[in-house]
């Protein structure tokens, strides 16, 4: 779900709908029957998010109100950590295969510090 305020019903939904695209009045149906669950969930959801806020701003938790104002307005993203990966850009997940890649590029980083 790429939008925090989505439900699994409201997909369902629009999985019915994209089934009936062949038969418009379904197909109305559904997609005013949508817009509505849309806007409804979507109130629900920021509503939720400014009870919190005012409870983090009672509380003086000026840090983490901030860091859910920055998640409502869609400026907070989680970062992801960084993947290691070899020369084929394949992702490495076993450990003995991360030491040596590590043990390469410390080694080659070394040899290149001292020639200069």
């Amino acid at each position: 779900m790429k939008k925090r305020w989505m439900t699994t019903e409201i997909y369902e939904l629009m999985e019915k709908r994209r089934l009936a695209k062949n038969e418009p009045t379904t197909y109305k149906q559904l997609q005013n029957l949508i817009k509505r669950k849309i806007k409804l969930t979507k109130e629900k959801w920021i509503k939720e998010l400014c009870e919190e806020m005012e409870n983090l701003d009672s509380k003086q938790d000026i840090f983490n109100m901030h860091k859910k104002l920055r998640e409502a307005a869609g400026l907070f993203k989680k970062q992801s950590p960084p993947m290691l990966t070899d020369e084929t850009n394949n992702i490495i997940l076993n450990e003995a295969e991360k030491h040596r890649i590590w043990a390469n590029y410390t080694n080659h980083r070394f040899i290149r510090r001292r020639q200069t």
